[in-house]
């Protein structure tokens, strides 16, 4: 099943990379505290400890187009 916010192809070759938890999650809880959905989620970032930024698409544009 490809990442809930992001716009899959339906070839699972093409959307691998996006396929929840999407390969950008790791990054994505590192530096914001959550995933690009808000699905995933740091303890900080859970308990307010942290401020709730929009994270920005880190999935190259390229691999938007169909």
């Amino acid at each position: 099943m490809a990442c809930p916010c992001r716009l899959a192809s339906g070839k699972r070759e093409k959307d691998v990379d996006i396929i929840c938890p999407c390969q950008y999650r790791p990054e994505d809880i590192k530096e914001y505290g959550s995933c690009y959905c808000n699905l995933y989620v740091s303890p900080e970032w859970n308990e307010g400890k942290i401020e709730h930024k929009y994270i920005p698409e880190r999935r190259p544009a390229e691999k938007n187009s169909f």
